[in-house]
C-alpha cells in the first residue's frame, strides 16, 4: 500500500502490521528520516531492502534486509558562503 510517512500509523494500525519493509531505489536522508521518525513513533520495527543494484552485481544477497542505521540519515549543515 503506498502513501506517505505521515499515513504510516494510521495505515500500520490498521492492518495491525509490526514491521515496515523501506523499499525505494534512492530515498534521500531527510525523507528516511521521516519515515524513520515515523516508524518509532508508531513503535514499529523497520528494515530496508537493499537497492536493486547491489543485488544484480552480487555486492549484497537480496534476501537480506538490514535495519536503518540512524547516524546515515544525518545531514550535515553546509555554510555556501565560506
Amino acid at each position: 500500500m503506498a502513501g506517505t510517512p505521515e499515513d504510516l500509523e494510521r495505515v500500520t494500525a490498521h492492518y495491525r502490521a509490526e514491521m515496515v519493509v523501506i523499499a525505494l531505489p534512492q530515498p534521500t536522508p531527510s525523507f528516511m528520516r521521516r519515515l524513520v521518525d515515523h516508524c518509532q513513533r508508531a513503535r514499529l520495527r523497520f528494515q530496508i531492502v537493499p537497492d536493486l543494484d547491489s543485488v544484480m552485481t552480487g555486492q549484497i544477497q537480496f534476501s537480506r534486509l538490514r535495519p536503518v542505521e540512524i547516524e546515515r540519515l544525518r545531514v550535515a549543515q553546509v555554510d555556501l558562503a565560506e
